[in-house]
């Protein structure tokens, strides 16, 4: 904006700086919110089948309270 370093700039310009870095914060720009739309998209994906599995898993189990309790840890660990 003004080609020099910030400490070399006026108060006025250093607020000019600030002002637009806070404005441009706001503004929309397309394609990242189109990643993350898609990226929304596809951990609800991961999310469901993530469900599924476990619950496929626990229907499987000979020890189903255990069995809960393991996919239960595995959910709250994230892994």
């Amino acid at each position: 904006m003004f080609q020099r370093f910030f400490e070399s700039l006026s108060e006025g310009q250093q607020a000019a700086i600030f002002k637009e870095m806070i404005q441009s914060a706001g503004r929309d720009r397309g394609a990242v919110s189109g990643i993350a739309k898609t990226l929304g998209v596809a951990g609800k994906r991961v999310l469901f089948v993530s469900f599924a599995v476990a619950a496929y898993e626990i229907y499987q189990a000979e020890d189903k309270t255990t069995e809960t309790l393991h996919q239960g840890a595995i959910a709250t660990a994230g892994g």
